[in-house]
């Protein structure tokens, strides 16, 4: 695939990078993405990692709205989505989008509605702690990047990590004609979570599960359902393990692309 060739990648000019951890250190998917980060900023013109605004903290040092982006700045808070601009507190100092969502929340029942119609993704129990939060949060972060790079007449490339960050890549695909170029990365399935959990050695029953089933047996079948549509809607599905891969391959029907070890 031409979106997981690396001399390709190079070439691009935007890259926005989304994960639940940017600035907001709670697992090992932090540590994956400020990593890589001076390769990251040495390879794209424009490098955002795009996370979202939990408050102020000392991670996040923020600035101004650049002037290239005020148009689209006041746009998105007219409709309840409000974008902080600044940089990564390290020695990168990477440029970093944050976004507030919950001023879009009235739409969280319509984006469910069309995940089902679109991906048959049933998230009809699903609740805002565990579900509905996350992925609004990620939709707002593609209809940021929509606007943002409205002028650009380049392909935009877009990395998604875990199910949390999904939406942006669901909302950019349901675009048409759209430029953007989606990556989807699984750090670690929710199935194979749930069973090595359990105490149960994975491949012992990895080959004997109805996937569907036991996600819903196991009440994670939202989360699995919107982890497998990423898997097959992206551009681009990779994982980080040999282990993660097999999972996928077995969960989702679908190996990787692209195995990215960490």
């Amino acid at each position: 695939l031409e979106i997981c060739n690396y001399n390709m990648l190079k070439k691009k000019e935007f890259l926005f990078e989304i994960s639940w951890e940017v600035c907001n250190k709670v697992g090992g998917i932090h540590t994956v993405v400020y990593s890589k980060l001076q390769n990251s900023l040495k390879n794209f013109k424009n490098y955002y990692l795009m996370g979202p605004y939990i408050g102020e903290n000392d991670e996040f040092l923020e600035n101004n709205v650049p002037e290239k982006f005020m148009i689209a700045y006041e746009e998105l808070l007219s409709i309840g989505i409000k974008v902080h601009f600044g940089k990564t507190n390290t020695i990168e100092k990477a440029n970093v989008i944050l976004v507030e969502h919950l001023g879009f929340s009235d739409h969280v029942g319509g984006i469910k509605t069309y995940l089902w119609e679109k991906y048959k993704i049933d998230s009809m129990n699903s609740d805002w702690n565990d579900y509905d939060s996350a992925i609004l949060w990620s939709w707002t972060c593609g209809i940021v990047i929509d606007k943002l790079t409205s002028n650009s007449k380049d392909d935009v490339l877009v990395h998604s990590h875990e199910w949390m960050s999904g939406g942006a890549i669901f909302y950019l695909n349901s675009l048409e004609n759209s430029k953007f170029k989606t990556v989807f990365t699984t750090h670690a399935t929710m199935l194979g979570r749930v069973i090595s959990g359990s105490g149960q050695n994975l491949y012992d029953v990895i080959d004997e599960i109805d996937s569907e089933k036991f996600s819903y047996d196991s009440g994670v079948h939202t989360k699995f359902q919107t982890e497998k549509a990423l898997a097959l809607n992206s551009n681009c599905f990779t994982t980080v393990s040999d282990t993660t891969d097999d999972e996928a391959k077995n969960f989702f029907g679908k190996k990787s692309d692209v195995l990215l070890y960490n």
